[in-house]
C-alpha cells in the first residue's frame, strides 16, 4: 500500500509538472500574441513615416502590386546615387541588410515610399494649380471691364462663386476626413477581431493542452495503480502457495516437527487467553463508564425536570399576566373604537367644513369674477376714453396699478385658504399618528384643537371675506366716482374747447363782414351823409353782432 501511495504521489507530481509546463507555454504564447497586438495597435496609433519602415495595413495591396513589377537590378544607378548622397539611408542599409531585411525588400520599400511621396506631391501641385486657376478666373472676372450699373452685381456673383467653391472644398475635406476615419476604424476593428480570434484559438489550445495533460496524468496514475495491484496480487498468490506448501509439509513431517507445532499452538493459546483477560478488563471499564454515564444522565434529567417545573410556573404566571393584559387591551380596544367613532365624526364635520369652505371659496371666486368683469368693463371704458384722447396717461397707470393691487389681494386670499387647509391636514395627520399612544385625552385635545381651528378658520374667512368685500365695494365706488368726475371734467373741457373754437370762427366771420362793408362803402361813396349813415348802420350792426357774441360766450 505504501508503494501504491508513493506511485500515486509521483504520478500526480509528474502530471502537475506537465500541466505547469503546458501553462508556461500557453502564457508565453499569449504574451507573444499580446506583444504583437500592442505593436499593431501602436503602429495604427502612430503611423511611421520613414522610407524603410514596415508596410502599413492600408498599404499592403498597393505594395504587393508594386512589388510584382519592381526589380532592384533595374535601379542600380539610382541605388548607388542614393547611397552616396543620403547618409541616413546608407547607415540604415548597413544596419538592416542582410541581417534583418534582404536587399530586394529594402529597396522595394524605399522606392515604394518614394513613389507614394511623389504621388502626394503631384496631387498637391494639381490642387494648387486648380486653386490658382480658380483664383485667376476670379481675378479676370474682377479686372474685366463692366458698365457702372453692373459692378455691384459682378461683385455679388463673384462672392457667391467664392462661397460655393469654399463650401465645396469644405465638403470635400469633410468627406476625406470621414473616409480616413472610417478606414482607421475598419483597420482597428479588423485588428481587434483578428486579435480576439487568435486569443480564442490560444485559449482553446491551452484548454486542450490542459485536458490532454490531465488525461495523460490520469492514464499514468491508473497504469501505476494497476501495476501495483498486479504486484500485490502476485505477492498474495506467492504467500498462499507458501502456506499450502507448509501445510503439506506439516501433514507429511515427522513427530519432532509436530511437537514444535504443538508448542507453537500452546503459545498462541496463552496469547489468546491474555487477550481474553484484557477484553474482560475492558468490559469492566466499559460497564463502569456506562454506570457513571447513567447516573450523570439521571441527575441531568432530574435537573431538567426541575427546570421544566419552574418554567411551567413561570408560564402560569405569564398566562395570568397575559389575561390581565388582554383585559386591558380589550378595554383599550373599546376606547380606540370610541376614539375612532369620534374621529370619524370629526372627519365628517371636517368634510362639512371643507364643503362650506369650498362653497365660500366658490362664492368668493364668483365675486372675484364679477369684480374682474367690472374691471374689464372699466378697462374697456378706459380704452374708449383713451381712444378719444380725453384722459391723461397718469390716470391710466394709476388705475392699472390699482387693478394689479386687487389681483395681488385675491392671490393672498387664495394663499390664506391653502394655508388653512394645510394646517387642517397637518392637525388631522398628527391626530391619527398620536391616536395609538393615548386615545381618549388625545382625541379630546384634538377635538378641541379642531373646533378652535374650525372656529378660527370660519372667523378668519368671514373677516377676510367681509374685509375684501368692503374694500372691493369701496374701491369700486371710488373708481366709479372718479370715473364720473373725470367724465364730467372731460365733457366740460371738450365743451369749452368747442365754444372757444366756434367763438374764434364767428369773430373771423365778423371781421370779414366788416371788411366787405367798408369796401362796399368806399365803392359807393356818392354822398358823405349816406356814408355816415351807412357807417352808423354798420356800427349798429357790428354792435348787435358783438352783443350777440357776448351773449353766446355767457351761454
Amino acid at each position: 500500500m505504501w508503494k501504491l501511495y508513493e506511485a500515486a504521489k509521483s504520478a500526480t507530481a509528474n502530471a502537475s509538472e506537465y500541466v505547469a509546463t503546458v501553462q508556461e507555454k500557453a502564457h508565453s504564447i499569449v504574451a507573444t500574441v499580446q506583444d504583437e497586438a500592442s505593436i499593431l495597435l501602436s503602429a495604427i496609433g502612430n503611423p511611421k513615416t520613414g522610407p524603410i519602415d514596415e508596410i502599413l495595413y492600408d498599404e499592403i495591396e498597393a505594395y504587393k502590386a508594386f512589388e510584382e513589377t519592381f526589380n532592384a537590378e533595374d535601379h542600380t544607378e539610382e541605388i548607388e546615387h542614393v547611397l552616396a548622397s543620403d547618409k541616413e539611408i546608407g547607415e540604415l542599409h548597413e544596419e538592416l541588410v542582410p541581417l534583418q531585411l534582404s536587399f530586394e525588400e529594402f529597396w522595394s520599400r524605399y522606392f515604394f515610399r518614394r513613389k507614394i511621396a511623389q504621388q502626394a506631391a503631384e496631387n498637391m501641385r494639381l490642387r494648387q494649380s486648380r486653386l490658382s486657376a480658380d483664383s485667376g478666373e476670379s481675378l479676370e472676372d474682377k479686372t474685366r471691364p463692366s458698365p457702372t450699373n453692373s459692378v455691384h452685381d459682378d461683385w455679388k456673383t463673384l462672392f457667391e462663386k467664392c462661397q460655393q467653391k469654399l463650401s465645396t472644398i469644405q465638403s470635400q475635406h469633410k468627406e476625406e476626413r470621414a473616409e480616413e476615419q472610417l478606414k482607421h476604424e475598419m483597420q482597428y476593428q479588423s485588428l481587434c477581431d483578428s486579435y480576439e480570434s487568435r486569443m480564442v484559438e490560444m485559449t482553446l489550445q491551452i484548454d486542450d493542452a490542459k485536458n490532454a495533460g490531465m488525461e495523460e496524468g490520469i492514464r499514468e496514475s491508473e497504469s501505476i495503480i494497476a501495476s501495483l495491484k498486479e504486484s500485490h496480487q502476485l505477492e498474495l498468490d506467492q504467500i498462499k502457495q507458501k502456506m499450502e506448501i507448509l501445510e503439506q509439509q506439516f501433514h507429511h513431517s515427522p513427530q519432532e516437527s509436530k511437537v514444535d507445532e504443538s508448542v507453537e499452538i500452546a503459545r498462541l493459546q496463552q496469547a489468546l487467553h491474555s487477550k481474553a483477560e484484557e477484553l474482560a478488563i475492558c468490559q469492566e471499564k466499559l460497564s463502569d463508564l456506562t454506570t457513571d454515564f447513567n447516573s450523570q444522565r439521571h441527575a441531568k434529567a432530574q435537573e431538567l425536570e426541575r427546570k421544566v417545573e419552574q418554567l411551567e410556573l413561570l408560564l402560569g404566571n405569564e398566562r395570568d399576566r397575559s389575561s390581565s393584559h388582554e383585559e386591558a387591551i380589550a378595554a383599550l380596544e373599546k376606547d380606540l373604537d370610541g376614539a375612532r367613532v369620534k374621529l370619524q365624526e370629526a372627519q365628517q364635520a371636517q368634510e362639512a367644513l371643507n364643503q362650506a369652505l369650498h362653497q365660500a371659496n366658490s362664492q368668493s371666486e364668483d365675486k372675484l369674477k364679477d369684480a374682474n368683469s367690472q374691471i374689464q368693463s372699466l378697462e374697456s371704458e378706459l380704452f374708449t376714453l383713451k381712444a378719444a384722447e380725453t384722459l391723461p396717461n397718469a390716470t391710466i397707470d394709476s388705475l392699472k396699478k390699482e387693478l394689479e393691487l386687487w389681483k395681488v389681494r385675491a392671490m393672498k386670499m387664495k394663499k390664506l385658504k391653502e394655508q388653512v387647509e394645510a394646517d387642517l391636514e397637518a392637525v388631522k395627520s398628527q391626530s391619527l399618528a398620536t391616536l395609538s399612544k393615548e386615545p381618549q385625552p388625545l382625541v379630546d385635545e384634538n377635538e378641541k384643537k379642531l373646533h378652535e381651528l374650525s372656529v378660527d378658520k370660519e372667523n378668519a374667512f368671514e373677516r377676510g371675506r367681509k374685509e375684501g368685500q368692503t374694500q372691493a365695494n369701496a374701491a369700486l365706488e371710488e373708481m366709479k366716482n372718479e370715473w364720473m368726475r373725470k367724465l364730467v371734467e372731460a365733457e366740460k373741457n371738450s365743451f369749452d374747447r368747442g365754444v372757444a373754437s366756434i367763438r374764434l370762427e364767428m369773430e373771423a366771420q365778423v371781421t370779414h363782414l366788416r371788411e366787405e362793408l367798408e369796401r362796399s362803402a368806399i365803392m359807393r361813396h356818392p354822398d358823405a351823409v349816406e356814408s355816415q349813415a351807412g357807417a352808423t348802420q354798420d356800427g349798429i350792426d357790428t354792435s348787435e353782432v358783438t352783443g350777440k357774441l357776448q351773449d353766446w360766450g355767457e351761454w
